[in-house]
């Protein structure tokens, strides 16, 4: 039988909550969870859900990404699927 996974949700301030679903029309549930992650301002939401490429951060810093890179390379050339 397959384990289900209990998510906890941090809530934020439901005020700001309120504002950016309404400045960004999205979802009250978006909203709370952009807020439990400290994504409480008009800016910093469009930022992270509308970033440009300069936006963006590097990476290669993320651990393990070469190691992934390594084994995608791997995968492509002996023909596996991905």
């Amino acid at each position: 039988m397959k384990k289900y996974k209990n998510w906890i949700i941090k809530t934020g301030n439901a005020e700001a909550a309120a504002r950016l679903q309404a400045e960004l029309n999205i979802s009250q549930e978006l909203a709370v969870l952009l807020c439990g992650r400290g994504i409480d301002t008009y800016d910093k939401a469009r930022v992270y859900l509308y970033a440009g490429w300069d936006e963006l951060s590097d990476p290669w810093i993320i651990s393990g990404m070469e190691a992934a890179v390594r084994r995608i390379d791997q995968a492509v050339s002996m023909g596996n699927k991905l």
